[in-house]
């Protein structure tokens, strides 16, 4: 039994972890638009999709499978943006010495930036800090429910025998 508390206090530690990092990954999205700060915010939204969808196997999967599709959403609003810095990274490694190839690469560049920085903008304006409390306040109390159900032992043993097939 006490192993089981362990457990539990550890997979609600990991929880709220994740749910602080998303909050601060946000946060630096909005103030300094870090590209770093997009990645680990979409990291955080995976991982804490994952504590949810183990947490609710078995007492809510219905309520699990919507906290996971509004982490999805989030993460996938914030995915063209990724998706942009990632685009300009690969182009800047590309650029050559050729003149030619150059001025070409850095037109292609320059118009990157301007859909990164439209995706970016539209990321911000739709996203905001209070949604994305919100979010992690219930996926924090629903973790948090799950684990208070003897279940949780259950939840994570079918959990890895779907992973292991």
């Amino acid at each position: 039994m006490a192993h089981n508390t362990n457990l539990m206090k550890e997979v609600f530690y990991l929880a709220r972890q994740r749910v602080r990092q998303l909050n601060s990954n946000f946060r630096d999205i909005v103030e300094t638009g870090n590209t770093e700060a997009v990645h680990d915010f979409r990291k955080a939204t995976r991982r804490l999709q994952s504590i949810v969808d183990i947490s609710g196997l078995q007492r809510h999967p219905g309520r699990a499978k919507k906290l996971h599709r509004e982490l999805q959403d989030f993460r996938q609003a914030a995915g063209e943006w990724r998706d942009s810095d990632v685009i300009l990274h690969e182009l800047k490694q590309m650029q050559g010495r050729d003149r030619a190839a150059r001025d070409c690469w850095q037109i292609l560049s320059r118009r990157i930036e301007e859909q990164r920085d439209r995706n970016a903008n539209r990321f911000v304006q739709r996203q905001k800090a209070r949604a994305v409390k919100r979010l992690g306040s219930k996926a924090k109390a629903f973790v948090k429910h799950g684990l208070q159900s003897k279940s949780l032992s259950n939840n994570m043993l079918r959990a890895f025998s779907n992973v292991l097939g």
